[in-house]
């Protein structure tokens, strides 16, 4: 029988890389859209998936707003929070695994070695604390799950770094970018090929028992400064830019902004490639691929 996946903001970058690896292969997929399922409604979130029951679970639906969070706190712990918990009490009321994205924001950012799934959580946003709150309400109502944090999202879909500075890029000469934290970009096909090689293996070994949060995130290590540089150099290369913008390293401090982010959000991966066999995809080579696209797209 054709397994059944429910994706959960599958709008979203990775939600619609997701659908390009079910459309791959042989897993029925439901992805329901904004209009056809208001997940911020719990009774008709249960009830989508009392009626589907599908036999995995991916909720990548969130409110990713890292500034705006700190002012709309209520939709923020709506989507981050409640959601998250109305799934994991469906998935365990009817025996279904439930996979689910969190971030690299749950740190404080004040570590000098990579974050594994171990240490201390201490968020200093809204944002964060309302992913964190995610996190618990799954351990709490939901024994099999597989949480994945990961970190800097980017891909050829919806907003994020690489189409800002692409986008910045065609007025702008000069450009300012924040050194001083660290991180690691992961595109978000490699985030939806990792999720979804987790759930092969939930569908091929029943007997999993290996649940709880993992970490993924691409490689090496970088900041935004040393980002958007290699951002404009494969754009120059691409022929997308005929020039690249003059990038200047600035502090965090030189760039205020209402959420206050972690200056070192480098993850530990070494547990997922321990249990799945998942490693790291380098970035740079990830954002190739999401310029080539953007190139066909004409964007």
């Amino acid at each position: 029988m054709q397994p059944t996946v429910f994706i959960t903001g599958g709008a979203g970058q990775v939600g619609l890389a997701l659908q390009r690896h079910a459309a791959a292969s042989n897993y029925k997929l439901l992805a329901p859209t904004r209009d056809a399922l208001d997940l911020t409604k719990t009774a008709v979130t249960t009830a989508f998936i009392v009626e589907h029951k599908p036999d995995f679970v991916i909720n990548c639906a969130a409110y990713t707003a890292v500034d705006k969070a700190e002012i709309e706190q209520e939709a923020a712990f709506l989507l981050n929070e409640t959601l998250p918990e109305t799934l994991a009490k469906a998935c365990t009321a009817h025996g279904i695994p439930l996979l689910h994205l969190s971030t690299d924001y749950v740190f404080d950012g004040t570590a000098d070695m990579p974050y594994n799934e171990l240490n201390p959580t201490n968020p200093m946003s809204v944002y964060g604390h309302s992913k964190l709150a995610g996190e618990w309400a799954i351990h709490a109502h939901c024994r099999n799950h597989l949480i994945v944090r990961t970190s800097w999202v980017f891909s050829a879909d919806r907003s994020n770094f690489v189409k800002t500075m692409l986008k910045l890029a065609e007025t702008r000469p000069n450009l300012s970018v924040v050194q001083d934290q660290r991180g690691c970009p992961t595109s978000a096909e490699s985030i939806a090929g990792a999720l979804w090689q987790m759930v092969v293996r939930l569908q091929q070994h029943k007997d999993f028992d290996d649940w709880g949060t993992y970490h993924f995130c691409g490689t090496p290590a970088t900041n935004w400064y040393k980002f958007a540089v290699e951002i404009f150099s494969q754009a120059v290369e691409k022929e997308m830019l005929t020039n690249a913008p003059t990038v200047t390293a600035i502090p965090a401090t030189a760039y205020p902004t209402p959420a206050k982010r972690p200056a070192f959000s480098m993850l530990d991966c070494e547990k997922i490639n321990t249990v799945f066999g998942i490693t790291p995809s380098d970035w740079r080579g990830e954002l190739v691929v999401v310029l080539k696209a953007l190139q066909t797209r004409n964007i």
